[in-house]
């Protein structure tokens, strides 16, 4: 299992009241909900920027194939 730190923060009620329903209605802890979010975020940036990469990495080779035409 992976090491757990606390991370005090503060949010909306309208969040707090949505992370408190979710939470009942799942079964799953505010903090684990809060987690996934933060993975799901963390996966995304992660998309963008593979996607970012792979889009310069097509400009290039479309630069080098419209040079030896």
């Amino acid at each position: 299992m992976a090491d757990l730190v606390r991370v005090n923060t503060r949010i909306g009620v309208h969040h707090n009241e949505w992370l408190d329903k979710e939470s009942e209605r799942t079964g799953v802890s505010k903090s684990s909900l809060i987690q996934l979010a933060i993975d799901s975020y963390k996966m995304q940036n992660e998309v963008i920027y593979t996607l970012d990469q792979m889009t310069k990495k097509i400009d290039s080779l479309e630069n080098l194939i419209e040079e030896k035409s």
